[in-house]
């Protein structure tokens, strides 16, 4: 999963260029659930971040809050296991590459 903060409203599919400045982990009752979290490349109110330790506390509580509870009205369990750095995210990113590449056959 990618989460992309951006300035303005989007909708489901929008394609926009990012670049990724951190890992969000968490676990839930299928296993461990990583998240991407990405900037746009060419909106001037987030392209200046790169790094987890550009991105203002409040909304990284913000965000690791939201996932900590957002499956409660399922009664399911969330496990928040925190932030990790860029290159998490990017290890995360190649891993995930080979998985696709070794499932799809491509």
């Amino acid at each position: 999963d990618v989460m992309v903060c951006v300035s303005e409203p989007t909708f489901p599919g929008c394609l926009i260029e990012v670049k990724p400045i951190a890992l969000f982990r968490m676990e839930d009752d299928k296993g461990l659930d990583d998240k991407i979290l990405c900037v746009p490349l060419h909106d001037p109110g987030w392209n200046t971040l790169e790094t987890l330790d550009d991105l203002p506390d409040q909304l990284q509580n913000e965000i690791a809050h939201f996932f900590s509870i957002y499956k409660n009205l399922e009664n399911k369990k969330v496990s928040v296991k925190g932030w990790f750095s860029r290159q998490e995210a990017v290890e995360e990113i190649r891993a995930s590459r080979a998985r696709f590449a070794e499932t799809s056959g491509h």
